[in-house]
């Protein structure tokens, strides 16, 4: 007789570490210190263009370090 789950009627068993991750896991530092810094990279990467965007929309310059664009209309 086969005890097969397909066959049987039962239930799948569920195993018991269904995702593994190393981040999470003790020790594995080089993957962790890797991961923080592409995250922040990529963070600005977002950001300052979105920064950049509104300081050049607003009629005031909100942050002076970033590039603020401007233009002359041509009447």
């Amino acid at each position: 007789m086969n005890n097969d789950p397909e066959t049987s009627g039962k239930t799948h068993p569920q195993p018991k570490d269904f995702v593994q991750d190393d981040f999470f896991e003790k020790g594995h530092w080089w993957l962790k210190i890797r991961q923080v810094l592409f995250n922040l990279v990529f963070l600005a990467v977002l950001v300052v263009p979105i920064v950049i965007l509104f300081n050049s929309l607003s009629s005031g310059r909100l942050i002076s370090s970033f590039h603020y664009w401007t233009y002359s209309e041509w009447l």
